[in-house]
């Protein structure tokens, strides 16, 4: 199974706080919405790592529940540019701890899912950003195969 998944980071409080948020979509074997709660530690600069939880819902409404963690390193170059404020590549594995429907069948516990991806954060927060010890909203692009080889379609170019 694969799925590229796109989202939004909603909520990017300062490394080791509290959980930052991204909500966005998966499209592929899977196709719906993901929600993702994960703490941004950066150990020693330029790399990073984050690790938290996240859900899928399906279009049918069937959920996989998922353990995720990552690593990754922040883009060089000091000062970063004017445009944004960090920006980074990354790679994951998303652990399926639990799921409902024909997910949990097609993805049963255990199932690892590992991509590469990239986020970019805004210099400034825009006004009425929920975290404004933090940055705004940022985006992250990333796309994810599994381990498991049953149902596994072409993987995307």
């Amino acid at each position: 199974m694969y799925f590229t998944q796109l989202d939004m980071v909603t909520l990017f409080p300062p490394p080791g706080t509290t959980p930052g948020v991204r909500v966005g979509w998966v499209q592929g074997d899977i196709n719906g919405t993901i929600t993702m709660n994960s703490i941004l530690t950066a150990p020693s600069p330029p790399a990073f790592a984050a690790t938290g939880t996240a859900v899928i819902v399906d279009t049918n409404g069937d959920q996989l529940f998922l353990k995720v963690a990552f690593n990754g390193t922040f883009a060089g170059g000091a000062p970063a540019p004017a445009i944004y404020a960090v920006a980074g590549s990354f790679k994951g594995t998303y652990t399926v701890t639990g799921g409902t429907g024909q997910l949990i069948t097609k993805a049963p516990v255990g199932t690892a899912f590992n991509g590469t991806g990239v986020a970019v954060q805004p210099q400034v927060a825009p006004p009425g950003a929920p975290s404004p010890a933090g940055f705004g909203p940022g985006a992250a692009f990333s796309q994810f195969t599994s381990s498991q080889k049953g149902g596994q379609g072409p993987k995307p170019k």
